[in-house]
């Protein structure tokens, strides 16, 4: 089976295919655009899954496994869509009227599977990053990870809409955050705030809005483990702040 025809440029930039000039503009798509990033990441999970059931052609294959065979973090993807198929099987052949009571063996199994899958994607997220793209410099460090963070409300016991958890990997220097803004108002500038409750405000900087989102960047170093609230405030032409939003994550580094 080869790739969808509308896929072309993505499979093309996730096999190492493409030129100079277009893998500029690729890159640059992907740093600006998280819906880009998030069609590349379908994309591959695509790929994966037909590579695993065996439904590539013979040429199309070879391109593949050119490069999903030459590093561990690839082979552990492919290892992971593997595990995780051979569950859903056993989950499907041994479904019963009362599907509730499957074995012990069974569930554990396609828990064990989607544990795995998890753990290969996050690894694979950090080396599509910009400077360390996976599918043009697959060997180079990643020097920032990206998250896209939903708006939270005020705690209420141990809910935290929208909160997120990463682990930085060393050599990790930024962190990039894209944030979602539900109702938006014009400002002058806006800023944001990090800090945790026993250390508020250790990071304040602008934030850019484009298309809708906003970004910001936090050196990694700052972000030690813990919870942390992350204020997006709006400035206007009186200097004063105005909150616009809330976001929780956690850092497990």
């Amino acid at each position: 089976m080869a790739p969808p025809e509308s896929d072309e440029g993505i499979v093309r930039y996730l096999l190492c295919e493409m030129g100079e000039e277009e893998l500029t503009f690729m890159e640059q798509r992907l740093e600006n655009d998280t819906g880009v990033f998030e069609l590349v990441a379908s994309v591959e999970d695509d790929l994966i899954m037909q590579y695993v059931r065996g439904a590539m052609d013979q040429d199309f294959r070879l391109r593949f496994e050119k490069v999903y065979l030459a590093t561990p973090e690839r082979r552990a993807r492919i290892e992971a869509a593997r595990n995780l198929r051979a569950a859903v099987r056993e989950v499907a052949a041994a479904r019963t009227p009362h599907p509730a009571k499957l074995p012990l063996f069974t569930s554990k199994r396609l828990q064990m599977a989607l544990a795995v899958l998890i753990v290969a994607a996050g690894v694979m997220t950090w080396a599509w990053l910009r400077s360390g793209s996976f599918a043009t410099k697959p060997d180079a460090t990643p020097t920032q990870i990206s998250l896209t963070l939903e708006p939270g409300r005020n705690r209420s016991g141990s809910v935290e809409p929208g909160g997120k958890q990463f682990v930085l990997s060393p050599g990790i220097r930024e962190v990039h955050f894209y944030l979602r803004v539900p109702e938006f108002k014009d400002y002058e500038r806006y800023e944001v705030i990090v800090g945790t409750p026993e250390r508020p405000g250790i990071f304040r900087g602008p934030a850019k809005l484009q298309d809708g989102t906003m970004s910001v960047v936090v050196p990694a170093n700052l972000l030690t483990v813990g919870d942390y609230t992350l204020e997006l405030q709006g400035v206007g032409p009186d200097s004063s702040p105005q909150p616009i939003a809330t976001y929780y994550f956690r850092s497990a580094s």
